[in-house]
């Protein structure tokens, strides 16, 4: 699980990153936001895909522990 804690953490920073972006260039009324907004949203699937076995790790191991629990 703590794998998945560094991924779940390098993705939330990415896209703190990228809100803060589109926030600074909305309200610059920057004419590249759409384009920055098209490749944030690749940066974000790309990074799915390649975590991607981390998070089915993670939810397998969440699953797990639920089942664990209600048999107790």
């Amino acid at each position: 699980m703590d794998d998945f804690k560094k991924v779940a953490v390098e993705l939330y920073e990415m896209v703190l990153e990228e809100h803060a972006y589109l926030g600074i260039a909305s309200i610059a009324n920057s004419n590249d936001m759409l384009e920055h907004f098209m490749d944030a949203s690749l940066k974000v699937n790309e990074f799915l895909v390649k975590h991607d076995g981390d998070f089915k790790k993670a939810l397998l191991e969440v699953k797990v522990n639920e089942m664990l629990n209600k048999e107790m």
